[in-house]
């Protein structure tokens, strides 16, 4: 951790603050309308549904492999750049180009393989930019406005997810300007982001970092000793993610396969989805540490956050309707921000995971 005291004028906070929120905001608005919406429908077009469904649980466990081992890999390469541009910069601008051509070019690849490769370059692209940024808030940020900026980004994500949804499914049936936008979205997120923020002091005079490979593959080890706090975090958010993507990266296939909308359709009752997600997430980011903070507990709300998110994923099964759809986004993300926020007040021993 930074231990040297860090001062910023109050312009700069504001130029951090609209940069993290806008950063946040158009990768993730990017990666949703592809992500949610136009791969899983360029892949029913290309080979149907069941073969579709089949790729698409693949290619997302292969991808988040590509992005542990790219956010790992690029925030230590990152660590030892000396550039006349900064530590920080040149990965941002350039892991958000190559994320964003490649974005763009699984809409008019048309091989199985081709796409999962663009996709798996994808991640590695966003990770280059995240990695940086996220360190970015050690460098150059004060310890006490580490958590208002995470904030920022917290809240950019969370439009940027529904946005993203939103305009994705508004290009459902004519794809390919909708995977051009996705990917212009990306491309440019790391780019606006070094320009709106204070610009970064060169690291050309920087003295060269003396331990090499090996240390690259230490930082890939996971902590053993005293680490209990951080295993029962990992495992619980891990647990928690896994739970809710299984069924939000599949509701275009839940819609249409199970529920029997047609495409049209589906993209109607996503894009409703996208609006309540928005909404009732943000009022989660903004109501649930308030909550937790005012009762004075951090694991009660997580447990009961915990119990109805699972009444949460259940609606759709029993219900099976485009509305079970829409009670799911809107049960599930606020007490999913609940819990999110009663952990972040806990003890931050487990940050990292």
């Amino acid at each position: 951790m930074n231990n040297i005291e860090i001062k910023i004028s109050k312009t700069s906070r504001i130029r951090f603050s609209i940069s993290f929120f806008i950063f946040a905001l158009l990768w993730m608005s990017g990666l949703e309308i592809v992500a949610a919406v136009l791969l899983p429908q360029h892949l029913t077009n290309l080979m149907g549904a069941t073969a579709a469904t089949a790729l698409f649980g693949i290619l997302n466990a292969v991808t988040a492999a590509a992005s542990l081992i790219a956010n790992l890999m690029f925030g230590n390469f990152s660590d030892r750049t000396r550039s006349v541009f900064g530590r920080r910069t040149p990965w941002i601008v350039g892991g958000g180009v190559v994320g964003g051509i490649s974005l763009l070019l699984m809409g008019v690849l048309n091989n199985s393989w081709a796409i999962g490769i663009s996709y798996c370059i994808c991640m590695f692209g966003l990770n280059t930019m995240i990695a940086p940024v996220i360190a970015t808030l050690s460098d150059r940020i004060p310890n006490d406005m580490r958590g208002t900026m995470s904030a920022f980004m917290s809240a950019g994500t969370t439009v940027g997810a529904s946005l993203g949804t939103l305009i994705g499914a508004r290009f459902i049936s004519i794809q390919i300007p909708g995977f051009i936008t996705a990917g212009v979205l990306m491309g440019v997120a790391g780019i606006f982001t070094v320009i709106v923020w204070p610009k970064e002091k060169s690291s050309k005079d920087m003295p060269p970092v003396k331990k090499g490979f090996g240390d690259i593959l230490a930082s890939f080890r996971p902590p053993v000793k005293g680490a209990r706090d951080f295993w029962l975090a990992f495992v619980g958010r891990s647990l928690l993610l896994f739970s809710y993507y299984m069924i939000l990266n599949y509701q275009l296939y839940i819609l249409e396969n199970y529920i029997g909308q047609g495409k049209e359709a589906a993209a109607a009752t996503i894009s409703v989805m996208s609006v309540i997600t928005m909404i009732v997430g943000l009022i989660g980011s903004i109501g649930s540490g308030a909550i937790s903070d005012w009762i004075g507990r951090r694991k009660l709300p997580v447990i009961v956050a915990s119990i109805l998110l699972a009444v949460g994923y259940f609606l759709p099964w029993i219900m099976k309707s485009a509305s079970s759809m829409m009670l799911f986004v809107r049960f599930c993300r606020s007490w999913l921000r609940c819990l999110r926020r009663s952990r972040s007040g806990a003890k931050r021993r487990c940050s990292a995971v």
